[in-house]
């Protein structure tokens, strides 16, 4: 789940991890490790020392006599918010904050007035403020969660948000590999119109469960990678496979060895068997097993489409040391009402915050032959 520099060779990302990284406002961003000092243990303790005089219902100030909202939500000095962020920033946390007033961590405190500054207080911590700065080091509410259980390297990189890091794409990108494979369909030049056979939009969505604006944005990105990868690569490979010098009684065996090399290829993205090239030698065989293999790799999702088992409970866990959580124990919830509620609230949460990204499709771009039917229909329709 992890992504190395920025020109380095990408490891998997958890999909949902991507899109809470990113309504947290860390696309584009460098995640920075933290001091050994600042173990998991001592990062809850510094929460619950920051919250005290929040969740007593006393001014928002930290002990130290600093914002408690500033002061954990950005270790490092924030001198401005990115000029992209602020909307994005201000919905996230009024969705948060409508959250956790609904929440039942939120009905374990009678006092409104005092539900409400813990809730204010737990938002700013869910949802900080953008650092100016292009590192950000991981908010303490969220380093739990993401760093405790997932083995968080020294420094990663977080991507834009792009179709390109959605599982719906690599679903259609599989798809066309499949597609190509069986039939030898490449889905380029004149060949193009059978993709709207293939993966048509509503099909997709339909049969994927995806919204249409999710699968018509997907579908695009897919068919770009999907061209992108054969022209400039898998082209090469093919043209090399058809000049292979090979005996008469092998070509005989072998048939067409575009062929060959398409049913080996599907037998490693698949792990189907080859039984029809057995009767090839061992070393051609070798030879289109490690050109398919190479292939393979080179169309390798860069996402998952799983969430860590460990971030819902680390966010649990965090939960019961913010304001809400403080709050509602001061108040006499028991440990085993507290934790449910925390738990439950964390499921919210998490359902809220890592669900998929809303793309907006690009807008297609019309020739003018259909520029000029549609202003003849125009025509008519006024002439009525």
């Amino acid at each position: 789940m992890t992504l190395g520099h920025e020109d380095e060779a990408p490891a998997v990302w958890s999909y949902p991890v991507l899109c809470l990284a990113w309504r947290l406002g860390w696309a584009g961003r460098r995640l920075v490790e933290w001091g050994e000092t600042q173990a998991p243990a001592a990062i809850l303790r510094m929460l619950t020392r920051t919250i005290d005089g929040l969740a007593a219902g006393a001014p928002d100030q930290s002990p130290d006599g600093e914002v408690a909202d500033a002061t954990i939500a950005s270790p490092a000095d924030v001198d401005a918010d990115d000029a992209s962020a602020p909307v994005q920033a201000s919905a996230i946390l009024a969705r948060v904050t409508t959250l956790l007033q609904r929440s039942p961590l939120a009905a374990l405190i009678p006092d409104p007035a005092q539900a409400v500054a813990a809730v204010r207080g737990t938002a700013g911590l869910i949802r900080p403020e953008q650092p100016a700065r292009h590192d950000v080091l991981v908010p303490p509410f969220w380093r739990p969660a993401l760093v405790a259980g997932a083995g968080w390297p020294e420094r990663r990189w977080v991507p834009r948000p792009r179709p390109k890091w959605d599982p719906a794409t690599w679903t259609l990108v599989g798809l066309l590999e499949g597609a190509w494979e069986a039939t030898g369909t490449t889905f380029l030049g004149h060949e193009q119109p059978a993709l709207f056979q293939v993966m048509g939009t509503r099909r997709m969505a339909a049969r994927h469960g995806w919204s249409l604006r999710r699968t018509l944005a997907c579908g695009r990105t897919a068919h770009r990678i999907w061209r992108h990868w054969f022209e400039r690569t898998e082209q090469r490979r093919l043209d090399r496979v058809r000049i292979w010098p090979v005996s008469r009684r092998v070509a005989a065996t072998l048939g067409d060895p575009v062929l060959a090399y398409r049913l080996v290829r599907g037998a490693v993205r698949t792990g189907r068997a080859t039984p029809d090239l057995d009767a090839l030698p061992a070393t051609l065989r070798g030879l289109l097993w490690s050109l398919a293999r190479a292939s393979a790799r080179e169309l390798r999702p860069p996402v998952v489409p799983d969430r860590p088992p460990e971030l819902r409970m680390g966010v649990a866990r965090a939960l019961v040391v913010t304001p809400l959580g403080v709050a509602a124990a001061r108040r006499g919830a028991d440990d085993l009402a507290l934790w449910a509620a925390a738990n439950e609230t964390a499921a919210r949460l998490l359902w809220l915050l890592t669900a998929p990204w809303p793309w907006a499709p690009r807008p297609v771009v019309r020739g003018p032959r259909r520029a000029r039917q549609e202003a003849r229909r125009r025509a008519a329709a006024m002439r009525r």
